[in-house]
């Protein structure tokens, strides 16, 4: 092959692998990620941190007793034995539903007893959970989830289009069967600065979607607080347990859902912990919850909070 001939052929690979990368970045953000099973991932769960993972079980309340870095867990549809932890703060309750959830594996600390060592866990970090058939048709609960990605995704695009606000968490809330139209949640972080420091304060905002249509529009909650301080970057220094006491319940006091669930942190509270580990204070509150009408309805609320000043919500269970 002459030289010319190689000069042509080397600028027309060039050219194609150009028009391939970009054709790449225009794919919507909504392409399913790889499903995987619970089993694989609990098999060997170090291999799966901070990879994306999306997967499909039954959710379900953690028991208390043990702190966990994560508030659900997700058992194997076909055998209940198999289960991975789910963080997931916001929706009421999730329990009993077969659902699917996109996320990153994180590992985590859980203890008993903030006086005796505890150990590390996985679990996954959701960023979109959604509801699936729970049982019979295997090919209507493939479609469904992809149908419902497909949802999330081009809200998520249309929240990207109209805000600057980093998004937490994404969820179908609502979705009517043999219909192409989804309700989602959007949950973002609005930061607010205070004398105390920043508080990144969640916000919902709604949307309805129509994936045959390809279209969108705003639904019935548009960006309304709601959930616990999700971050906090605070201005001093916590040196002591009383210190990162007294942050966790100026965290409880700028959360805009606390007095939905909790009318005084003082005669509502059940149970309270606080241990240190590397440099960080992970408290731990149990509070009646007035959400739930029952006597003995609890809500628990973590923050890990760090010396320099820093907090972040590490999971709310009911």
């Amino acid at each position: 092959m002459s030289r010319k001939r190689v000069l042509v052929f080397c600028a027309l690979a060039s050219a194609v692998l150009i028009v391939a990368m970009f054709g790449y970045s225009l794919l919507p953000s909504y392409l399913p990620v790889s499903r995987e099973t619970i089993s694989e991932i609990v098999s060997d769960p170090a291999a799966w941190v901070d990879r994306t993972v999306r997967v499909e079980g039954t959710i379900q309340s953690i028991d208390l007793g043990v702190i966990q870095p994560f508030n659900y867990w997700l058992s194997d549809i076909e055998n209940q034995t198999l289960r991975v932890g789910v963080r997931w703060n916001f929706e009421p309750d999730l329990s009993g539903n077969s659902v699917s959830v996109k996320g990153v594996v994180r590992k985590g600390y859980a203890w008993v007893h903030p006086d005796y060592p505890g150990w590390w866990v996985y679990f996954i970090d959701a960023d979109s959970i959604y509801w699936v058939p729970s049982a019979g048709d295997s090919q209507m609960a493939s479609h469904s989830t992809s149908f419902a990605e497909e949802a999330i995704g081009i809200a998520r695009d249309a929240f990207v289009r109209d805000y600057d606000d980093p998004i937490l968490q994404c969820s179908v809330f609502r979705h009517y069967e043999d219909t192409s139209v989804f309700f989602v949640s959007v949950y973002y972080a609005r930061v607010f600065d205070y004398s105390e420091g920043e508080f990144h304060v969640p916000y919902r905002h709604d949307y309805v979607v129509d994936i045959e249509a390809k279209s969108v529009d705003d639904g019935p909650t548009t960006d309304v607080p709601e959930g616990f301080v999700a971050k906090f970057v605070g201005e001093k220094l916590v040196a002591s347990k009383e210190q990162a006491v007294e942050t966790y319940f100026m965290l409880l006091d700028k959360s805009p859902s606390k007095n939905y669930y909790i009318y005084s942190v003082e005669d509502d509270r059940l149970d309270f912990a606080v241990s240190e580990t590397a440099g960080v204070y992970r408290v731990m509150g149990v509070f009646r919850n007035y959400a739930v009408n029952s006597l003995n309805a609890k809500i628990t609320i973590t923050y890990d909070i760090f010396h320099n000043g820093t907090a972040t919500l590490e999971s709310v269970s009911m």
